[in-house]
């Protein structure tokens, strides 16, 4: 992983939204074996649809939507929720 990347996850749940979109965007294209690893089969989709209803945009998901797409960026990345 990236070191670019380490260095933000203890932040994830703080950091810019396009920070957190970043890492979500590697994951796909250069981790798949991490989210393999780290997510259920039901929240890699999760995730997908999440970055797919966003387009990059914060505001074309709800508050709700928002806070999960992190905590499951977060969770691809480690393998754990956010405390």
């Amino acid at each position: 992983m990236p070191a670019w990347i380490t260095k933000l996850l203890p932040l994830i749940m703080k950091t810019p939204w396009a920070r957190t979109f970043a890492v979500a965007t590697w994951l796909f294209t250069n981790g798949k074996r991490r989210l393999d690893k780290n997510l259920t089969k039901k929240e890699r989709g999760e995730l997908g649809k999440l970055m797919t209803k966003s387009k990059g945009r914060p505001s074309n998901l709800t508050d709700r939507e928002t806070t999960r797409f992190r905590r499951l960026v977060y969770k691809a990345a480690t393998g754990r929720l956010p405390s």
